[in-house]
């Protein structure tokens, strides 16, 4: 454990003397290393989940507030490497906590974590901010000791949005899948087809467009299965995507 100085000394643990504070980061997907600092709990800031709501503008109707998900937790702190005393390097644990936040692979996202420290243990994370903000080197010109402030943001699989009876009903992605090309496959070969598109717009999602388009923002799975897209956040302004007309039938 390090030896921690200045304003790290005075935080103590069960009513002992004063003991540095020690927080674990650890890279669980993929398994990787884990990294053990002193921490200021004083330090911490929270930004809680809170819901997320967007106004969609409609033709000759009035505009329409749909609930689009909530936003993702943030939590940012400083923590520190101090091995000061012995003027011994932290270099090592300064490019380890460097590596959580870079790309496994070309094409890869940086690893996930888990956070071992009182109310924020062991949820799931990414490191999303770092910066250096107080240091001293040795001899050699290695650092001995670095104060850095990070930030982690809750990590959300987009595999896992809408399972578990939250916006899709209970039903398992898979069960989903199957559901949406069995509906597009009736609306395709339907002899009432119209093939009836849209242009995206600035600013515009497939939740959007169910709205504008539909009447009903949760039809955007309807529109993506349609269309071949995995992310509904990610249409290109002037792209074209077709529309669901049986759906659209139904839904005005």
């Amino acid at each position: 454990m390090p030896n921690l100085h200045g304003p790290w000394e005075q935080y103590a643990v069960g009513g002992r003397d004063p003991q540095p504070i020690r927080g674990v980061l650890r890279q669980v997907k993929p398994r990787g290393p884990k990294l053990v600092f002193g921490m200021n709990p004083e330090t911490i800031q929270e930004q809680p989940s809170v819901g997320s709501w967007e106004e969609i503008a409609r033709p000759r109707a009035r505009p329409m507030l749909t609930f689009v998900g909530r936003s993702l937790r943030r939590v940012s702190f400083s923590l520190v490497f101090d091995r000061y005393d012995e003027r011994k390097s932290v270099e090592d644990e300064i490019d380890t906590l460097k590596g959580f936040g870079q790309p496994r692979a070309p094409g890869r996202p940086p690893p996930e974590l888990e956070l071992d420290y009182g109310p924020l243990h062991r949820e799931r994370w990414v490191l999303t901010g770092m910066q250096i903000t107080e240091e001293a080197r040795n001899g050699k010109l290695r650092r001995c000791y670095a104060v850095v402030e990070i930030e982690l943001t809750e990590y959300e699989d987009v595999d896992l949005i809408g399972s578990n009876g939250k916006g899709g009903g209970g039903k398992s992605p898979a069960k989903r899948a199957n559901e949406n090309r069995r509906t597009v496959a009736e609306e395709t070969s339907s002899p009432s087809a119209s093939g009836q598109t849209a242009t995206v717009q600035a600013g515009q999602t497939l939740a959007s467009i169910a709205a504008q388009q539909l009447g009903d923002y949760t039809a955007w799975p309807e529109i993506a299965a349609l269309n071949g897209i995995r992310d509904p956040n990610r249409v290109r302004p002037g792209q074209t995507i077709r529309l669901p007309v049986a759906v659209r039938g139904t839904r005005r």
